[in-house]
């Protein structure tokens, strides 16, 4: 894996892109609905919709994006920014 210093990172293979867009629902639904099962959690298909909501709205702090391989997502990542405590710089 290589940081580069911006948002995106190379693991060989993997092409990671950094931002959801609407028509990535069913893939990224179908990894979080795995990941789900895997720790024990299954959850009513509105708690899917409102976590894709909030993932999609610029306005909201939590975002998400896919690892794709060969176009398919392989994975996934949710993240939220806050603001710094070591800076008083609202940069993230």
């Amino acid at each position: 894996m290589r940081y580069d210093g911006n948002t995106s990172c190379k693991i060989d293979g993997i092409e990671e892109r950094n931002d959801l867009q609407d028509d990535d629902q069913a893939q990224w639904r179908a990894l979080w609905v795995q990941y789900l099962d895997f720790n024990g959690f299954t959850l009513d298909a509105t708690v899917h919709d409102r976590t894709w909501a909030l993932l999609l709205n610029e306005a909201e702090p939590m975002h998400g994006a896919l690892a794709l391989a060969g176009g398919e997502a392989v994975g996934f990542v949710h993240y939220i920014f806050r603001r710094s405590t070591r800076s008083l710089s609202d940069s993230f």
